[in-house]
């Protein structure tokens, strides 16, 4: 792993995340997955199911990955606590998805890859949402920030 990780911190391949024994104790689930036939409904509504209320997912790569009708659900039902949403299954997102009417969610225009470095500016609304989802959890408000 990179030598900025702390404890806890991993990477996993699209081949292992069905063996992953750390998703109920996630707090960030970012997916920088390809598109094509070997990602494509990888992430299922099971694995999604097995993260703890007050994780976040990010999702940067392709939006075949998982069922999008499954994220809402879990994010309208809190069982997730939010998501920054970048790549769509249908770009772009259809006017009457329910993702654009939920707070918890935070959608960019398929610009994941905008950065300083590639002459394209990226999201200036990624790192104060990152901020936000990182504050700590109160026990008792599963999915809230505490305070």
């Amino acid at each position: 792993p990179p030598d900025y990780f702390v404890e806890g911190d991993s990477i996993v391949t699209a081949d292992k995340i069905a063996e992953v024994s750390a998703l109920p104790t996630t707090d960030h689930l970012i997916l920088a997955l390809p598109g094509g036939s070997e990602t494509e409904g990888l992430v299922t509504r099971e694995l999604l199911e097995k993260l703890p209320a007050g994780c976040y997912l990010y999702n940067v790569g392709r939006g075949n990955v998982y069922n999008e009708q499954d994220l809402v659900e879990l994010l309208e039902n809190r069982k997730l606590a939010g998501a920054y949403l970048d790549v769509f299954a249908v770009e772009p997102l259809p006017e009457e998805s329910r993702l654009w009417e939920m707070e918890n969610v935070l959608i960019q225009p398929h610009l994941s890859a905008a950065s300083p470095h590639s002459g394209r500016g990226g999201s200036p609304r990624f790192l104060p949402f990152l901020s936000q989802s990182s504050y700590s959890y109160s026990a008792d408000t599963p999915g809230r920030p505490a305070g």
